[in-house]
């Protein structure tokens, strides 16, 4: 096994260091000379060593307002595989906080920034050009330890212009990313095997890759009527309104540019939340009235809880929800039809062949559709089943217990890593979807391909299309009246 040391060494006589570095001139990954000669006696200068041979460098130096500056990284290419850049960024690090700086910035190649987000950097500026090539200003804030704060970095910017930003929180037992686009629920990390952090939901790294997908909802909120309306239209007080059919015959998810595509406010709610505020006007998409619609998530203990409120001036229909794509195994980590899964449910609501919900409940039992014990999510998913055939898979909503108290609906489990996720919601149904459309490979966060069957969604909502069925418990909001539901994910590790 390689011997590697690390040595901190004042500038500049630490440029004749004990591994014979008079002039440390190395290649980075990008092909630059990265030369630490000429620096001042304020700098500190890190060499490591290989088996006593020099094979990394970088500096750091002081800045305005208790920053330090990071040189960039050098690493002998033939040491490459030892991902020694990432022991002297820590080593940095550490370096800069035993020192009491305040944060730690740098300029990054664009194509570098990866790296440096696996090191704790945040981008705080958009790409510009530098030595001929597009950079990032990132930071590190060398903070004393606080759980409850939040953290905002620029994530990046859509084809319209709009610059998307994303928000950080943490309890000490979750954690989790929201973007304002949407409503993002971009990350959520709960404990794993080991201790270590599992990221549980599909997602982007990029602004580009929501954009180019926006189509999954990945992790977005859903209004002002999620599921879908038959034919684009409902009936209100005698008076029919057209709503933008944006899912064959059918409006989906709030249409053309739903709630998963709108800019929303967001705030610091409490020690461990995000309050999440946005204003529809009257006519949006096709629906009447001015909706104002407040959503907060919030971390309580081993749990996120998801409150909507809403709203309107004037009586409308609304069915808010959230889509994140849940994997307990990890994000990436393969297809969700091992996972177990029990449902309280005793019916669900049939669909069309366009995926529309019909007016037709249907008992579970001896159907592919009864998890009412506990049953592998592909164990019947592939049964010869009109109603399965109808979705690709599981696409349907479940018929609960629709007294409006918060009740434990489901709960769900990863063989692999034993994380357990309960749900609790006020809601009346709850849409099983298991990714059913995703029929092509698609590039997903931190490197991986996210395939069919990738993730499962449980959205707690109203019943679909349920303004053209009588039976449903209609979806209306009369004008000044307060909608509010509440959804719980509460996590758990076996054993």
């Amino acid at each position: 096994m390689a011997e590697i040391t690390l040595r901190w060494l004042r500038a500049p006589d630490g440029l004749s260091g004990p591994f014979g570095v008079r002039r440390a001139v190395f290649m980075d990954e990008q092909g630059f000379r990265n030369e630490f000669d000429g620096i001042d006696d304020t700098a500190w200068h890190l060499e490591l060593a290989v088996d006593g041979r020099a094979a990394g460098c970088l500096r750091i130096y002081p800045g305005d307002g208790g920053a330090w500056h990071i040189g960039r990284v050098a690493v002998l290419k033939e040491y490459r595989a030892l991902h020694l850049g990432r022991r002297m960024m820590e080593a940095a690090l550490d370096k800069i906080k035993a020192m009491g700086g305040r944060k730690a910035v740098l300029s990054a190649q664009c194509q570098a920034a990866p790296f440096y987000r696996k090191c704790g950097f945040a981008a705080v500026s958009e790409p510009y050009l530098d030595e001929h090539c597009p950079h990032l200003d990132m930071e590190y804030p060398i903070l004393p330890e606080r759980k409850d704060r939040v953290t905002t970095e620029y994530f990046g910017a859509l084809s319209d212009g709009r610059k998307v930003s994303k928000y950080t929180i943490g309890n000490g037992i979750l954690s989790m990313s929201v973007l304002d686009l949407g409503g993002i629920i971009q990350s959520l990390r709960v404990p794993g095997p080991g201790g270590e952090p599992v990221d549980v939901v599909l997602g982007y790294d990029t602004a580009e890759g929501c954009e180019a997908f926006r189509g999954n909802y990945f992790g977005a909120l859903i209004g002002r009527f999620g599921n879908r309306i038959g034919e684009g239209k409902f009936t209100l007080n005698g008076k029919e309104y057209a709503l933008y059919k944006n899912d064959g015959p059918n409006h989906l998810h709030g249409g053309k540019d739903g709630f998963n595509w709108k800019s929303w406010t967001v705030a610091p709610e409490g020690e461990h939340g995000l309050r999440l505020t946005l204003h529809s006007p009257d006519g949006e998409e096709g629906y009447p009235g001015d909706l104002d619609v407040t959503v907060v998530y919030r971390l309580e203990g081993s749990a996120l809880s998801i409150e909507y409120e809403a709203v309107s001036d004037a009586e409308t229909v609304i069915n808010l929800t959230n889509h994140a794509y849940f994997n307990l195994s990890g994000e990436g980590e393969g297809t969700i039809e091992n996972h177990v899964l029990t449902l309280r449910a005793d019916a669900f609501t049939a669909i069309d062949r366009d995926g529309l919900t019909v007016e037709k409940v249907v008992p579970v039992a001896g159907t592919p559709f009864d998890f009412r014990s506990p049953k592998a999510i592909g164990r019947d998913i592939g049964a010869d089943d009109a109603q399965l055939l109808n979705g690709g898979g599981y696409d349907h909503n479940f018929v609960l217990d629709p007294s409006g108290s918060l009740k434990e609906i489901a709960e769900a489990v990863s063989p692999a890593t034993g994380i357990r996720m309960k749900v609790l919601t006020t809601q009346p149904g709850v849409q099983l979807y298991t990714g059913n459309a995703i029929t092509t490979p698609q590039a997903g966060k931190n490197g991986h391909t996210y395939g069919r069957r990738s993730g499962f969604c449980l959205e707690t909502q109203h019943f679909p299309n349920g303004m053209a069925c009588p039976s449903f418990i209609p979806p209306v909001l009369k004008a000044g009246d307060v909608y509010r539901q509440k959804t719980v994910y509460a996590f758990s590790l076996d054993g």
